[in-house]
């Protein structure tokens, strides 16, 4: 079992909304994983803001009792520092790594866990990543 690490914003948000095949992806994998919120929308280990934030992009009511299972994260400089490493897991973000975050998981030998999200370029990402679960 791996833990999931999500971003938000541009990772399953699109154009304003929840992106195409997200709800496909989180329902397959929310509970056979941990799921893990990794956003400045819950930086402080609570997810309050997250669930509220995402509450404004969808009114699927599915998808928003999912949300409520993903679990937070608490981290202060940089994301990588919300992740457990004894744990295999895999980090989605939109944003490439920061030179910062890069030595840090290179730190965990967890370089490889990172995946980049690039819905402009592939906006039908969550169905080929539901796919390998």
């Amino acid at each position: 079992m791996k833990s999931i690490y999500l971003d938000i914003n541009g990772c399953i948000e699109y154009k304003d909304q929840i992106s195409p095949y997200f709800k496909e992806f989180l329902l397959k994998v929310i509970d056979t994983h941990k799921v893990y919120w990794l956003t400045t929308h819950c930086q402080d280990g609570s997810s309050e803001a997250a669930l509220k934030y995402l509450g404004t992009k969808t009114t699927d009511q599915g998808l928003l009792e999912a949300f409520k299972k993903i679990i937070p994260t608490k981290w202060n400089m940089i994301k990588p520092q919300g992740i457990n490493y004894e744990e295999d897991f895999i980090w989605y973000d939109d944003k490439p790594l920061s030179f910062t975050e890069e030595k840090y998981l290179q730190k965990f030998n967890a370089l490889d866990k990172f995946y980049l999200v690039d819905l402009n370029e592939e906006p039908d990402f969550w169905k080929l990543e539901g796919e390998k679960y």
